[in-house]
């Protein structure tokens, strides 16, 4: 059973009951690719500080998961930290190496008072 389709996600297109997100790869007769993504739609995402399965605005802060072999090259975590982060730390218990650092970012943008 597929879990209830949230109401902010209810105008975007489902495949085998799953929300499409919006920075999924697309093709011309309309199926999408789950978990492959568009790359500058990812890039969009980003930068305008929207979500990547509704494409809607967000807010201030950002949170940024990427997993090492998504991201090779360091090209999301280039992007995350050209967005000015104040915090950058990995999800576990030891400190990040740069290649590990991909793995997760917490960026509190300006005017999240955080610290």
């Amino acid at each position: 059973m597929t879990p209830p389709i949230p109401l902010r996600l209810a105008g975007r297109p489902t495949q085998g009951g799953l929300v499409v997100p919006w920075i999924s790869i697309h093709h011309a007769d309309g199926r999408a690719t789950l978990g492959a993504v568009h790359g500058s739609r990812v890039d969009t995402c980003l930068r305008s500080r929207c979500c990547q399965t509704c494409g809607e605005h967000l807010g201030y802060r950002l949170v940024v998961l990427a997993r090492l072999a998504t991201d090779r090259a360091g090209k999301l975590l280039g992007i995350a930290l050209g967005v000015r982060p104040l915090k950058m730390r990995r999800v576990g218990s030891r400190e990040p190496t740069p290649e590990q650092a991909a793995l997760a970012l917490l960026l509190d943008m300006p005017g999240g008072g955080a610290q």
